[in-house]
């Protein structure tokens, strides 16, 4: 983890502890309101609510400015099960046309949930 409180220009969200921890790592997953996908990172077991990790960007929409800056993930308190349905994701078309910069109508929608 990094020292977050040095790093006070990059954003923070949220993310959600995922399953069973493998070996010493947790799965951690952070909703990506540029990509309309979940990104997946590992995270220490010892990341609790309220933890905070620095971590780089996973974002395949060329215009994300975490691609520039990483972003910060905060422990939620709700698990991924838990909140995964509460969002809709691109489709592998719309992730597809993403990639490319192109932006529908349909993902500005997901853009906003």
């Amino acid at each position: 983890m990094g020292d977050v409180s040095a790093q006070p220009s990059v954003p923070v969200l949220l993310g959600f502890l995922a399953g069973q921890p493998i070996g010493k790592i947790h799965e951690i997953r952070v909703w990506c309101g540029h990509c309309c996908a979940w990104h997946i990172h590992g995270v220490e077991p010892r990341a609790v609510p309220g933890t905070k990790a620095l971590r780089l960007a996973h974002c395949f929409a060329p215009r994300s400015p975490y691609k520039e800056t990483g972003y910060c993930i905060e422990v939620a308190y709700a698990a991924y099960e838990d909140v995964r349905r509460q969002v809709r994701s691109a489709t592998t078309g719309q992730q597809l046309l993403l990639a490319q910069g192109r932006v529908t109508p349909s993902i500005e929608k997901m853009r906003a949930q």
